[in-house]
């Protein structure tokens, strides 16, 4: 009876591991699932207007744009969105999509410094701030990147109104914490 009582208990622990497993299994599962979807949805961007400032024309390229109403100084949003199964550049999220404009600033552009300045929280997303001038420029830029959607939010000046750049940047901040990634609508299937 000893025996026979042992082999049960053995079998039950054998079948509790078992259920363990495949829950784990599972979940582990749906999680992979659940971080693919996200890593490849789309979102549509809200975003307000900029102070008093005009809107600047666009072209294909500008999602928005806004010139200052007294100095040289301009902001504009750029989107890039791909529709894929998969992220094809999985390594270019906010950090990394900053640090490659740091980075090829750096090596590519004579004359340029380039530096991260910080992050911004905004509505369903983070942007990360760099600032890169030459002596004729500057430009201040907001990356934010989730699932196959990045926004570029840039303010620039030429050197008539580079030095009235850093003066805005707490408002340029509070711009980007305003902006919002919405889930966009999902297409149907072209098949």
């Amino acid at each position: 009876m000893d025996g026979s009582r042992a082999r049960r208990r053995r079998l039950g622990y054998v079948v509790a591991l078992g259920v363990a497993c495949l829950g784990a299994a599972y979940a582990y599962l749906t999680k992979l699932e659940s971080d693919r979807k996200e890593s490849i949805a789309l979102y549509d961007i809200v975003y307000p207007t900029f102070l008093d400032w005009k809107k600047s024309k666009y072209n294909p390229y500008v999602l928005f744009g806004f010139q200052h109403p007294a100095q040289p100084i301009r902001i504009q949003g750029s989107v890039n969105q791909v529709e894929s199964e998969v992220n094809p550049t999985p390594d270019l999220h906010t950090d990394g999509i900053a640090q490659y404009y740091i980075d090829r600033t750096r090596e590519n552009m004579p004359g340029w410094k380039a530096k991260q300045i910080g992050d911004v929280e905004a509505k369903g997303v983070r942007f990360r701030v760099i600032e890169r001038e030459s002596p004729v420029r500057r430009v201040v830029s907001g990356f934010a990147v989730k699932g196959n959607t990045t926004l570029i939010v840039s303010m620039t000046a030429g050197v008539e109104g580079m030095n009235g750049v850093p003066k805005l940047l707490p408002q340029f901040q509070d711009y980007l914490a305003r902006i919002e990634f919405r889930p966009a609508p999902m297409v149907a299937s072209r098949d």
